[in-house]
């Protein structure tokens, strides 16, 4: 009797070790879970942050405000205008002025991306500015991108930015509709590569070998481009229809 006591002493006492350790290990992994959510969480603080400070930036350009810059600009950090200028913090800063009389003007942060790897923050925004110069609205977009580090004393300051003025959507020019057809057949671009144009209703498509078929919008009564090609160079985006028409 005393060794089935023994044995079924010795089992509750196993039985309950393992319990324990199932429990221990439920706990830990409860709290891994409460970890990264918490990082999670932390992360998208931190963005958020850096969006609102971002925000500041642009707010203290048309107010020539340089004591916003100086607080978040890291010592040493370098920045890329649109203008393809690159300048220090000193000299980014010297050159800040308000909007001269007869200009007003606002930039705000847009659509944006981030990477959060520890310490550092790669920040990017498309900015919308809008500026009134006598009268005349004229609207710009740039692309942004910002390199934050969290500095020795915990704050958030920017090492790097590279700023792009993104190019406005082509608006189509006018044509007499009766003079599509004229532009309808196959153009050669090269040896066995060929550019097929079409008309559907009053718009024309056209398509390359190998390629899907694109619509084209007029610049002018012989040169059209791509839907959505935006203007930034000549060339690779439009269709000149003085090339030698194979077939019709």
């Amino acid at each position: 009797m005393k060794q089935l006591a023994t044995i079924i002493i010795q089992g509750v006492c196993v039985l309950t070790l393992i319990i324990a350790s199932n429990l221990s290990l439920i706990a830990v992994q409860e709290r891994t879970v409460q970890m990264k959510s918490s990082q999670k969480v932390s992360s998208d603080e931190i963005v958020e942050q850096l969006k609102r400070a971002a925000q500041e930036l642009l707010d203290a350009v048309g107010r020539g405000d340089k004591a916003v810059w100086e607080r978040y600009m890291a010592d040493g950090s370098i920045y890329a205008d649109e203008e393809g200028r690159v300048l220090t913090r000193d000299e980014l800063i010297k050159e800040l002025r308000p909007l001269p009389s007869g200009y007003q003007g606002s930039i705000r942060v847009g659509e944006t991306k981030s990477l959060v790897q520890g310490n550092v923050v790669v920040l990017s925004h498309v900015d919308h500015e809008e500026l009134v110069l006598y009268g005349q609205k004229l609207l710009t977009n740039y692309l942004t991108t910002q390199t934050w580090a969290r500095q020795t004393d915990g704050e958030w300051r920017v090492v790097s930015t590279q700023v792009m003025a993104l190019p406005s959507e082509r608006k189509p020019a006018f044509i007499d509709p009766k003079n599509l057809d004229s532009h309808v057949g196959q153009y050669e671009l090269a040896p066995g590569i060929t550019y097929s144009i079409t008309r559907e209703g009053d718009k024309l498509f056209g398509q390359r070998t190998g390629r899907t078929k694109e619509e084209l919008l007029p610049l002018c009564v012989d040169i059209f481009y791509r839907k959505g090609a935006r203007a930034t160079r000549r060339g690779s985006e439009e269709v000149r229809l003085e090339l030698m028409k194979i077939a019709a």
